[in-house]
């Protein structure tokens, strides 16, 4: 469903920009050179092109429980910060020691290829879904020491990377989502508005997933 939905994003985009030698000449080459935040903006400009303004949003009540539909103007709450550094946004890194573990960790920002192989390798069992929450890691240098000496390794699969952090302690793992979050920035697009529930009036924040409500549009 998700490779299905892709496809349908690549052929909503211009044909001249499908070029040879360009990032998006082929499907295979634009899912490994954008990132997620990238194609939500993509799908929200895809909707607001393809679709009318106002919206109907299925909306559920965490207080009362209960679900109801209401009509919003989507562009309305919809806002975008654009990514304005100097280094192309995949191209960015950043290394984190860890002295205490003989680490060396290589931060990235994922790809929707990264993304997708998730997807892929959770629905053949090969790997936990926590795996997913550590695909921004390239990769992870460490000293092996073995009996004949030190020995540096790298580490560049999700899964196994996964592996080598479950175990560590809860201030390792902070630490490596804080650092994250810095490194990857608030650039991209987001969906929200206030309401208020129609049976208990509580109020409500709605976040709009793009690629939710982009298949919801499709179903």
């Amino acid at each position: 469903a998700v490779d299905t939905v892709m496809n349908t994003i690549y052929n909503c985009i211009s044909n001249d920009v499908k070029k040879p030698g360009h990032p998006f000449a082929s499907y295979e080459s634009f899912i490994r050179n954008i990132s997620p935040a990238d194609r939500d903006t993509i799908v929200f400009a895809i909707i607001e092109q393809t679709y009318e303004s106002v919206h109907e949003m299925q909306v559920r009540c965490g207080r009362c429980g209960k679900s109801f539909t209401e009509t919003v103007n989507m562009p309305r709450h919809i806002s975008y910060n654009y990514y304005r550094g100097e280094v192309p946004i995949l191209q960015k890194r950043k290394i984190l020691e860890f002295p205490e573990l003989n680490w060396t960790m290589h931060l990235k920002i994922p790809t929707v290829w990264d993304e997708m192989k998730t997807i892929d390798d959770n629905n053949n069992k090969k790997a936990s879904p926590h795996a997913a929450e550590y695909i921004f890691i390239d990769k992870i240098d460490y000293i092996d020491e073995t009996d004949i000496g030190k020995k540096k390794e790298t580490v560049n699969n999700y899964v196994a990377i996964y592996g080598m952090i479950a175990n560590k302690p809860a201030i390792i793992r902070k630490r490596i989502m804080k650092e994250y979050e810095e490194f990857a920035g608030d650039y991209g697009v987001t969906g929200s508005y206030e309401t208020n529930c129609q049976y208990c009036d509580s109020p409500i924040t709605v976040n709009i997933n793009p690629l939710s409500h982009f298949m919801f549009l499709l179903s």
